[in-house]
């Protein structure tokens, strides 16, 4: 934001120091509630916590998200590792998601992999580490599926 008055909702009434400083958030009788210090600014590029609570902090290169959780342009490889598993059997597929705990994920189909534009299936989330989608026999199964991990809030 720049100095002064805010112009907008989605703006503070102060400019932060691109060579650095430290962020204080804090109850009316200055009980400590959150506090961020960060360094050198790079311009035009954002830095907060994602997801939105994370301890973690990463630079958003993308587009703004005021008033919505945060999200990235590109997505991260953070290390978690994912085992989709598929079987036939008992009446149709049995597809079953093996993963961090609480993770949310949604299922998407597409009838061809040049295809724009994926269909939500089913939205989840890992409980215990993993999650289930039994398809029966005679339900609309599609040539190719692929999971999308949700963002916090998402």
């Amino acid at each position: 934001a720049e100095a002064g008055w805010a112009q907008r909702a989605d703006q503070l009434g102060f400019k932060l120091r691109r060579s650095g400083e430290t962020i204080v958030l804090a109850t009316p009788n200055g009980v400590l509630i959150d506090a961020v210090a960060f360094g050198q600014q790079q311009r035009n590029v954002s830095e907060g916590r994602y997801p939105d609570g994370a301890a973690q902090f990463v630079f958003f290169d993308g587009s703004p998200t005021p008033g919505r959780p945060n999200r990235l342009a590109k997505p991260v490889d953070d290390g978690r590792v994912l085992r989709l598993e598929i079987t036939r059997g008992g009446g149709g597929l049995h597809l079953r998601l093996l993963g961090p705990d609480r993770m949310r994920v949604e299922l998407q189909s597409s009838a061809a992999l040049g295809q724009a534009e994926w269909k939500p299936v089913q939205t989840m989330t890992l409980l215990d580490g993993q999650a289930e989608w039994p398809l029966p026999d005679g339900a609309a199964v599609q040539q190719f599926y692929r999971l999308r991990v949700l963002a916090y809030g998402e």
